[in-house]
Order: C-alpha cells, then structure tokens, then sequence
C-alpha cells in the first residue's frame, strides 16, 4: 500500500514539474500586428539589417538600410508564426515580398537569407530557450565588414509578444548607441 501511495506522488510531482516546464515555453503561434505607438522612429533603429528573410532578427533597419520606420526586426509590423517543438517560422511581407525564417529551437545553427542593398546574403542564428524567453543569436556582416551580433529576446506577457533587440560588435554594445530598437509589443489578430 505504501509503495502505492509513493509512486501515486512520484508521478504527479513528475507531471506538476512537466506541466511547470511546458508553461515556461510559450507558443508564439499565430498572426502579429505590431501595437501603435511601439514602432521605433528610424534614428532610433539598430543599422542594418531588417527582418528575417528581409534581414536579420534584431536589426531594426534605421541608419544601414532596410526595416526602419516602425517594423525592421524580427517581425516588422506584421508577421505571421508557426511553432512547433523543434522549430519557429517567422513570415511576413515585405517590399521584396514574402520572407521566411526558419530557427531551429535546440540551439543549433539556422540558416536564412537577408535581403540588403547587394543582394541577399546568408546569415546564421542560433535560437534556444531560457526560461519563458527565447533568445535568437544571429551573426552578419556590418556596415563596416565587421561581424556584428544581433541578439532578440521573445517573450509573452499578458497575452502579448514582446521583443527586444540588441547589437555587439559593428553597430555597438547591447544597449548603447546603435544598440537596438526598444521593445516592441505585438498583439495577436
């Protein structure tokens, strides 16, 4: 009877800590408009880049061409996503058309292509999880022909998609100047 009752409680604190873990990981699935008053004004922008598929995640567009104006990054001002265990699609529409971008959830490399002014170029990221948040690493060639390192950081909170860019390297520190657009919310259509 006792051994019975043990593993009674073994396997739910088992579930309870499975049941902990899945809500650590949010599902970004769905269709994203980004919330007026959140798009950063172009000085404001991380240089370079744009969003996936149209640029790299993080960059903003602003003083290096592409994104800018209220939706370079990760998702621009719309996007659509698809999730699943081992994978994030990130699509939306852009002056070039449709972009897709493919991160692989384990951590291991993605490769995407981003458009720029000579043509579109490959760029690798890396995307994992830490708690609640994921955080997409990608590396690309800046302004300069220096690596820079874009790092964005997804979260969900009261319903809405956060993210939060950052730059090293070519464009500046994380935070400083050249650092970043601010958080941007988004709201799911």
């Amino acid at each position: 009877m006792r051994r019975m009752s043990w593993l009674a409680t073994a396997m739910a604190a088992t579930l309870f800590v499975a049941g902990l873990s899945a809500q650590g990981k949010p599902d970004f699935s769905g269709k994203w408009t980004l919330v007026p008053g959140d798009a950063p004004a172009a000085p404001a922008a991380a240089p370079g880049g744009g969003a996936p598929g149209g640029g790299a995640p993080g960059g903003g567009g602003g003083r290096g061409g592409g994104g800018g104006r209220g939706g370079g990054g990760f998702c621009g001002q719309e996007c659509t996503i698809a999730q699943d265990a081992t994978s994030l699609t990130v699509t939306r529409t852009t002056q070039a058309g449709e972009t897709k971008a493919v991160y692989k959830l384990d951590g291991s490399e993605s490769k995407n292509q981003q458009q720029g002014r000579g043509g579109a170029t490959e760029v690798v990221s890396k995307a994992k999880w830490d708690g609640n948040k994921l955080s997409i690493s990608t590396d690309q060639p800046g302004r300069d022909g220096a690596p820079v390192t874009r790092v964005t950081v997804v979260t969900m909170n009261a319903g809405n998609m956060e993210v939060e860019n950052q730059a090293a390297g070519g464009g500046g520190a994380p935070g400083g100047p050249g650092g970043g657009a601010p958080k941007q919310v988004y709201k799911k259509n």
